[in-house]
């Protein structure tokens, strides 16, 4: 529905994240892929401005990236990617689901 198994895991990961930021690299080691096939989603997610890059913090030089666009658009975002989640994990086994 949303195009990849990596737009799913972006946008999970956004929806779900406690203070709206996700770095790349965490999240791609927690599934297994490398942090470019995350690249695509995450530029379609900035022109959309549906996320904005965080500015360096001290010396941490990881990238971070925070949701905007507030509960109104995460909260039902979320709820609709864990629905689909789960469909997906019920129809493929665990091909789709969460490498933690």
């Amino acid at each position: 529905m949303f195009g990849n198994r990596y737009r799913l895991e972006v946008l999970e990961a956004f929806a779900s994240a406690p203070e709206g930021q996700v770095n790349l690299g965490r999240l791609a080691v927690r599934h297994g892929v490398q942090s470019a096939v995350y690249y695509p989603v995450v530029r379609d997610l900035l022109a959309l401005r549906m996320v904005s890059r965080v500015t360096e913090v001290g010396r941490d030089r990881r990238r971070w990236y925070r949701r905007t666009g507030g509960d109104a658009l995460w909260e039902p975002l979320g709820r609709l990617v864990a629905g689909l989640r789960g469909h997906y994990d019920l129809i493929a086994g665990d091909g789709l689901g969460r490498h933690e």
